[in-house]
């Protein structure tokens, strides 16, 4: 079996940017730019275009070698949306030669993608579908008038498609920078996001006749994140790095809590069938995210040869798959152990050789643990592995 593929993608970025003064301390940096892209693939049904443009300023201030402050702001333009203004300052303040403290407050803004809007691909190995939220109801349509979903199924309420809104954020970051010694660095971030319309996949909650999902992008209406970001490196010498990092993370809904909190939310025991509210402890939060992820690098670099061997960790710990009691009583939240996917560490490797500085072989192997999980996670393949022949012209 095999898929044939075919993309044409035009993409045009350019953009002019202007600094603004000699001194680093007090840089007045101003720019715009503007996004022409186009993309023709037969995931997509027919030609999409998509234009924007923008402007940012931003501007550097520093005071006595100790405080610096970053104030700037980005307006986007997009023909889809409406226009968005984007501001956010940061400060850094030195305390010492080791330490350093520094915190955010800023707005973000982004738009959906050609692929939240207008995808349209089914894996003919694995057999689920992704659909773009645009592209929902003619999709659909062509799904069950090739016999891959039943005609009983009612897909009405996609016939015209979903349509996205943007995602906007409010960001607050404290953290410090710590350097132990000259070889080994610390740094450690504290954030949470409050954000409108987030964009987020899910499952329809039907599945097509061999018994796969389709999956498409949704906005949720308000949710937040929050947590500890954790980051360590360490050089033993020149040839060796070690690096770590460790992200703690709680992210929900906040229409969900409060229902929790009024009482409004109920969960079904499938076994018994008796009935009881759901509490801020059942809850644990939006499907797709890990409360604990990690990541573990070894990496060797030879200069004499040109050459580089990286060694890579990552833990993903459990998260929500999708609903278990959403079909049965209507709540359709993470409030039960079955609704996880597992833990899981993926360990890749990848060798490097450069010959003279043109050519450049890469090689190695992605997931050599072997860890697969068709049913819930069909886009990991097994153990993978590549080589590659890079020319630079």
């Amino acid at each position: 079996m095999y898929e044939e593929i075919k993309l044409d993608q035009l993409l045009l970025k350019p953009e002019v940017q202007v600094n603004i003064g000699k001194n680093q301390s007090s840089l007045l940096v101003l720019g715009t730019g503007y996004n022409y892209e186009t993309v023709n693939s037969n995931r997509y049904g027919d030609l999409k275009i998509l234009k924007s443009w923008y402007v940012f300023a931003q501007k550097q201030f520093q005071f006595k070698q100790k405080f610096n402050v970053i104030a700037g702001a980005r307006f986007d333009k997009n023909e889809l949306y409406p226009s968005q203004l984007s501001p956010k300052i940061a400060i850094a303040y030195k305390v010492n030669s080791d330490l350093v403290i520094k915190g955010s407050l800023g707005a973000g803004f982004k738009a959906p993608d050609f692929r939240q809007q207008y995808l349209n691909f089914s894996n003919s190995l694995i057999g689920y579908s992704l659909i773009g939220a645009r592209e929902l109801g003619i999709s659909l349509k062509d799904l069950q008038k090739s016999g891959q979903i039943d005609a009983a199924i009612d897909i009405t309420p996609y016939a015209n498609g979903v349509e996205l809104s943007p995602e906007k954020s409010i960001g607050i970051n404290l953290g410090v920078d710590y350097t132990i010694q000259p070889n080994t660095i610390l740094k450690i971030n504290l954030f949470r996001n409050d954000i409108s319309n987030l964009i987020e996949t899910y499952n329809l909650p039907f599945n097509k006749k061999n018994n796969q999902a389709i999956y498409s992008y949704m906005n949720l209406n308000k949710v937040f994140t929050e947590g500890l970001e954790f980051n360590f490196s360490h050089r033993f010498n020149k040839n060796f790095l070690l690096f770590g990092s460790y992200q703690y993370l709680i992210a929900k809904d906040k229409e969900v809590v409060r229902k929790i909190k009024a009482g409004q939310m109920y969960k079904r025991d499938p076994i018994t069938f008796v009935t009881t509210r759901v509490t801020l402890q059942d809850y644990k939060g939006l499907y797709n995210r890990s409360r604990h992820t990690a990541n573990l690098q070894v990496q060797y670099q030879n200069i004499l040869h040109n050459a580089s061997i990286f060694l890579t960790a990552k833990y993903r710990g459990k998260y929500g798959f999708s609903g278990l009691n959403g079909y049965q009583d209507g709540n359709d939240i993470l409030d039960d152990d079955r609704e996880f996917v597992n833990g899981f560490v993926m360990v890749n490797t990848t060798f490097s050789k450069r010959f003279g500085t043109k050519w450049e072989l890469q090689t190695g192997v992605e997931n050599i643990l072997d860890y697969t999980n068709k049913l819930q996670m069909p886009n990991i393949s097994g153990r993978t592995f590549f080589i590659n022949f890079n020319l630079t012209l």
